[in-house]
C-alpha cells in the first residue's frame, strides 16, 4: 500500500484530559470509512500547548482521536522543551 498523509483537528487523550490538537500522520493509511479501517502504522506530529507537549513527551504514550473518528495509540518520540510540537509514531 502506498504511503499517504492524513491531517486534521483531533482530540488528544492524555492523563484524564482531552485536548483539541491539529495533527498530521504519514504512512500506509486508508482514507474513507472511518472506524472500519484502523491506522496500524505511521509517523506524525501534533501541536498542543508547550506544557501539554512536554507532558505528552514525558508520559510517552497517549491516544489520539482523528477527525474521521478513528482512535489511535501514539508513542511520543521527539519534542523540544518550550515548543508546542510533538513528533510521534503510531503504535499497533
Amino acid at each position: 500500500m502506498k504511503d499517504t498523509m492524513v491531517s486534521g483537528e483531533g482530540q488528544l487523550l492524555l492523563a484524564g484530559s482531552t485536548l483539541d490538537v491539529p495533527y498530521e500522520i504519514r504512512g500506509p493509511l486508508v482514507r474513507g470509512s472511518a472506524s472500519a479501517t484502523p491506522v496500524k502504522s505511521g509517523k506524525g506530529w501534533l501541536t498542543a500547548t508547550a506544557d501539554h507537549a512536554r507532558d505528552l513527551f514525558h508520559a510517552g504514550r497517549a491516544r489520539l482521536k482523528l477527525a474521521d473518528g478513528r482512535d489511535i495509540r501514539i508513542l511520543a518520540v521527539a519534542h523540544t522543551e518550550g515548543e508546542a510540537k510533538v513528533y510521534f509514531d503510531v503504535e499497533t
